[in-house]
């Protein structure tokens, strides 16, 4: 199920998001920009609804230092109509802009939209069916992309890393992400599996790097 971060201090906004979007997606609320730091940091969400006015700061800030870091949409939802704000909003990273009080439906509406975007997703130069699994290298010159011969495992360390561009993962985390925390993998096989990626995407302006002591990331 696709997981939703809610970023609101608003009670009234919590119960409604959840008593109407609860059943299609994952809702999952911080009511504080610390608290959304803090789930951020051990959870990935596909999408988040974020307000501008939190107890501990702005979203608009928050979304600028997010995106600087990670790759996920984000929705501004808040009371404040200045074009202004707006302005700012879009500037910083988001891809969207709703303003209270708000229709549930709509919500959902724009938010089945930019799921369409992760669902077959372009990232950098590379474009991602994550029905399939499958990765292509979009070419500058011609009409028709590459095809990356990846492995399903290959598949989801890339998108991993690649949709979370510099954020860094250790061995530990990236199996945890890929096979699940009831699998046992032995750690030195990420760095197999890494090695074959890094041949496989040559053509690509992402690269894998590494960080001592630390793990794996993507940049471009």
């Amino acid at each position: 199920m696709v997981q939703v971060l809610l970023i609101d201090d608003d009670i009234s906004v919590q119960d409604l998001v959840k008593v109407k979007l609860g059943a299609i997606f994952n809702i999952v609320v911080a009511s504080s920009l610390m608290d959304a730091k803090q789930f951020i940091m051990s959870n990935t969400p596909d999408i988040i609804i974020l307000d501008e006015t939190l107890p501990d700061g702005l979203g608009s800030d928050f979304l600028e230092k997010l995106n600087s870091k990670y790759n996920i949409p984000v929705i501004m939802l808040t009371a404040d109509k200045n074009i202004v704000s707006k302005r700012k909003a879009f500037l910083h990273g988001a891809v969207d802009y709703i303003t209270k009080p708000f229709d549930p439906e709509e919500l959902q509406l724009r938010i089945d939209a930019r799921l369409v975007n992760i669902i077959d997703g372009v990232i950098c130069d590379l474009s991602f069916d994550l029905k399939i699994q499958k990765v292509e290298l979009i070419s500058e010159n011609s009409s028709k992309n590459s095809a990356i011969d990846l492995t399903p495992a290959e598949f989801k360390i890339l998108y991993l890393l690649v949709d979370n561009k510099n954020r860094i993962y250790n061995r530990g985390d990236i199996i945890s992400e890929v096979w699940g925390e009831d699998h046992f993998i032995d750690e030195r096989t990420i760095d197999q599996h890494i090695s074959k990626i890094r041949k496989k995407i040559t053509l690509s302006k992402v690269e894998i790097h590494s960080k001592h002591g630390k793990g794996y990331f993507a940049k471009w």
